[in-house]
């Protein structure tokens, strides 16, 4: 028996990459593969990756913290609406829908302006390591950036990469899984004019099919235990043209 496989790989934003495995030995049972592959790939969305044009919905929340208590998000959440544009070499930018700019990307989610501001390379995040992050993987994350009166300030976190929650992608009724990435980042931040030290931790949620960070979460404190800055961002929905699918996270 001759063993036919034939893998049809269609990973779109609604429809997860999925394989088709047909063994057999005829030849119309290939053709018939064939089609059903191509007639599927017409159907999804996309390639699966987030494209030019898209909008992305967020929710975003301060962080507070009051007296003692513990440290929460607000309940009430800011909207804000992005369309993003991708260039040929992976750089991604954002814009409000007014067209007013937002923050420019490189492929490694390394944010190299700021609504319209270049960014100095030595204060740049890069969120990626590299092409290829898959979990079990660690590396050093070197930044900074300009505080006033307190001059200079140098961090460096230790990142990890981990599996992470399943992202439920929906429209019409129809919803699909995808598997994500948890990226953490802990560091110290320290100014060159002994203001104090400050701890911080960021939390990632990376999409790999969307090429796409769905969860944002960054938390400083200071030197004394008290909050000193933080919020989270969460992708909420794309909008493909005419179509909404709405993006949730399952632990």
């Amino acid at each position: 028996m001759t063993y036919f496989v034939l893998y049809a790989t269609v990973a779109t934003a609604v429809c997860r990459p999925f394989h088709i495995n047909m063994i057999t030995g005829g030849r119309m049972t290939r053709i018939l593969a064939l089609f059903v592959s191509l007639f599927l790939a017409n159907v999804c969305y996309g390639q699966g990756k987030i494209t030019s044009g898209n909008i992305l919905n967020y929710d975003v929340r301060p962080a507070v913290q009051v007296g003692n208590q513990p440290i929460a998000f607000k309940e009430e959440a800011m909207k804000r609406k992005l369309v993003i544009s991708i260039a040929d070499n992976g750089d991604r930018n954002y814009a409000y829908t007014n067209g007013k700019p937002f923050g420019l990307f490189d492929k490694f989610l390394t944010r190299i302006s700021s609504r319209g501001k270049m960014i100095e390379p030595k204060y740049r995040f890069k969120t990626l390591p590299g092409d290829k992050i898959e979990a079990g993987m660690k590396w050093t994350v070197s930044t900074g950036w300009y505080s006033g009166d307190c001059g200079e300030v140098k961090a460096e976190y230790q990142a990890t990469a981990a599996a992470g929650p399943t992202v439920t992608i929906s429209t019409n009724g129809k919803e699909s899984n995808v598997s994500s990435l948890t990226l953490s980042y802990e560091g110290i931040a320290r100014d060159d004019k002994g203001c104090g030290s400050r701890q911080s931790k960021r939390t990632v949620v990376y999409v790999p099919e969307l090429e796409e960070t769905v969860l944002d979460e960054f938390i400083a404190l200071v030197s004394s235990g008290f909050l000193a800055d933080g919020y989270k961002v969460e992708l909420k929905s794309l909008q493909v043209g005419g179509e909404t699918y709405r993006i949730e996270m399952k632990n």
